[in-house]
Formats: C-alpha cells, structure tokens, sequence
C-alpha cells in the first residue's frame, strides 16, 4: 500500500489543483492525507482534479475561514470506510483494509504548545475510547523528536515539549519509521531554517503488511512543505488481488510430494511458480485489451444515450459504474505491475520499465558498440561480439 502525506499550504486555486494532481498521481497511492487546505467547503469537483479521477472516495474536516483544513482520498478498493471522527487539528476514519479494522487520523497541528498538548490528549482518549486496532497517524506535526530533526532554529526550551511528542507517539503504540534521505519536510522561504514536521506513524501490523521499510521526503514544490511517502520493499500487485492468497493456500495444500524436507519444499516450489504462471495470465494477462474493451464498452452505452436522446435506466447506470469500476482498476493493475518490473530506482523516480525504454537503451547500446579496431598495419580488424545485445 503507498500512502501520502503533504500539508499543501491551500488549494483552492485551479492552477494549483492540478499541480497536487501530478504530483500525487506518480506515486499512483493507495491513500493520500493533505493538511491546510484553506477550503471552507470542500466539493467532489475539487477532490476529483486533486485525485485525478473518479476512481476515490473522502473524508473532509472544513477550514476555519483562511486557516486549516483536512482532507483524505483513497481508492474505493483500497480502503472501506465505517464512520469518522473528528476534534481540533485531526480527522479520523474507521474502516477496513483487507478485512482488518483499521483507524486512519490525518493531523494538523498548530504551533501553540497548549494546542499541540490538547490535540495530544484528545488522541489519546479516542484511543481508549474505541476497541483496540491498528492505527496510522500522518500529517503535519509541527513538532520534532529530538535536536537533530531542527536546523538554523534555536531549540531553546524545547526539551520538554519533545520529551511529551514522543511520550504520544508512544501511548498510541504506533512506529516512526526510519526517513531515507532528506529529512527535512519544511524550509523556511528564505532557506536560513528547515525542520522535520511532517511524519508517519504506523502500527506494527501496517508495517509488516504492507512491507514498509522507510518514509522518503519527496521534492518541495507548491508548498514549504514537501511531500512524505511510505516506501516498501515489495511492489507485487498480486498481493493486492482478493484472490490470490486463498489460490497461493488451495494450490500449495493440493500438492502431494514424498520425500525429505527439502526436497518436498523444492518440488512444491516448482509446481507453485508453474500454477502462478498460469494464475498470472489468466488475471493479468493482456491488460491492455481488456482496458479497450471497458472504454468501448463505456461508448456504446454512452452513444446510444446520446443518438436516442434517452436517459439511462437504473440498471444502465448500475452497468456504467460497474464498467467505469473495472476499467480503473485495470490501469492501476497495468502501472501496478510496470512498476514491479522496473528497478528499484526506475521505480522511485516514477519510470516505467516499459518496451520503449528497454529498445532506447539497446539502441545507445548498439550506438556505442565498439565494431571494429585499427591496428598498426592500418588494416581494420572486424570483431564479432559472442556477447550479442540483438
């Protein structure tokens, strides 16, 4: 699961809208967490240009006239929503992810100690409050740990205040993952300052699910603060297939093998990657076609309304919100398993490891091939590489 958190310093702007977009949209996310919205009332329009689709469902805490703001996105098969949750500087939603209940708090902070203590403790009790699942608390803090998370600012009198953080952090029993890179999440226009603000807090359970290694600070761009994201070792789109588990138990347990240990492990091994194959091109397998055949799908339905002047019943509506379903999750399933593909740096930087990119580098390959050698004698010499890139 890849989830965001970025306080966006207002988006009411149209311009900026589509700015948030793009970035938001390269990380395909599974959730997305923004703070400081600056928005009195939040429409379907706005969360649709910020998305980038349809394809996602929210949960909005209104601005305070020009100050504050919260809302969460998600794809509507990533995330199922119970009921929410809300006080002073957070948002909070009950749900369910893969049928564990989950609780999903986006926070924004005030500067004031007095306010940061009073969202601290409202947490807390919501906490002792509700039964006992996993939790993951994201935003914009504006508070540190320790001494190294703060430059070019005086920490001057801030023991106190960094030792109850972190007394929170622990009292919700979630995890602050390591930062890989920059850890900085704000600076200061001027540069002079910059702190680590911005953060994820996840329960053992997401970590280990999910395969969360790190958090990564992403660029600064339409903000003073810079986009956080959940960084995993695994990017298998087959895991988030509903049935790809029980298929993974049913065939593993239909396999009889004799033999030692490791000879029964070896021989299932083989017969598991051959019945994944085919798994793999029954469910996965020309995803491209099947995309076409939802849009051609989505036309017809759409044609027909428009060549007969007719409204469209309620089972064709039901139909077209089916088709629109199943041809957004065909894209994410399609950048899902390019991303797999690619390298682990392809994959950060947001590349696809696609056919056109594998025939520009056999083509500089080709390009910088050294052909031929002139010798002394001035009589070229012609090599035929037994290592050949054709």
């Amino acid at each position: 699961m890849i989830i965001g958190t970025f306080s966006v310093r207002g988006c009411a702007n149209l311009t900026k809208q589509k700015r948030i977009s793009q970035i938001v949209r390269r990380r395909s996310p599974d959730v997305v967490f923004l703070q400081e919205t600056k928005i009195g009332k939040m429409t379907e329009n706005i969360v649709n240009r910020i998305w980038g689709a349809e394809y996602c469902e929210w949960s909005a805490k209104e601005a305070d006239g020009r100050a504050g703001g919260i809302i969460t996105i998600w794809k509507k098969d990533a995330f199922v929503p119970v009921f929410s949750f809300h006080g002073k500087g957070f948002l909070g939603i009950k749900g369910s992810v893969k049928g564990m209940i989950v609780y999903y708090v986006n926070i924004y902070s005030q500067c004031s100690l007095a306010d940061k203590r009073k969202l601290w403790q409202d947490l807390i009790k919501w906490k002792s409050k509700l039964e006992v699942r996993e939790w993951v608390v994201r935003g914009d803090f504006n508070s540190i740990k320790n001494r190294k998370e703060r430059r070019g600012v005086e920490n001057t009198n801030r023991d106190s205040e960094m030792k109850e953080f972190k007394g929170f952090i622990e009292s919700l029993e979630v995890i602050d993952v390591q930062v890989v890179g920059n850890m900085f999440s704000w600076i200061k226009p001027n540069g002079n300052a910059r702190s680590r603000l911005d953060r994820i807090l996840l329960s053992e359970w997401h970590i280990c699910r999910w395969d969360i290694v790190a958090q990564e600070v992403g660029k600064r761009d339409v903000s003073d603060h810079k986009l956080v994201w959940t960084k995993t070792s695994r990017t298998n789109c087959w895991f988030d297939h509903k049935d790809f588990i029980p298929f993974v138990h049913k065939e593993w347990s239909s396999f009889v093998v004799k033999g030692s240990k490791e000879f029964v492990i070896k021989e299932k091994m083989n017969k598991l990657r051959e019945r994944l194959r085919w798994w793999n091109l029954n469910v996965f397998g020309k995803v491209d076609l099947k995309i076409e055949n939802d849009v051609e799908a989505l036309n017809i339905i759409e044609e027909r309304m428009v060549q007969m002047n007719v409204t469209l019943t309620e089972d064709e509506i039901v139909e077209r919100r089916r088709i629109q379903d199943s041809f957004w999750n065909k894209l994410h399933t399609k950048e899902s398993i390019l991303r797999q593909k690619s390298g682990l740096k392809w994959m950060i930087k947001g590349d696809n490891n696609s056919r056109y990119f594998h025939t520009t580098m056999k083509t500089k390959i080709r390009r910088n091939a050294i052909i031929e050698i002139v010798i002394p004698q001035n009589l070229p010499t012609t090599f035929l590489c037994s290592n050949s890139f054709e």
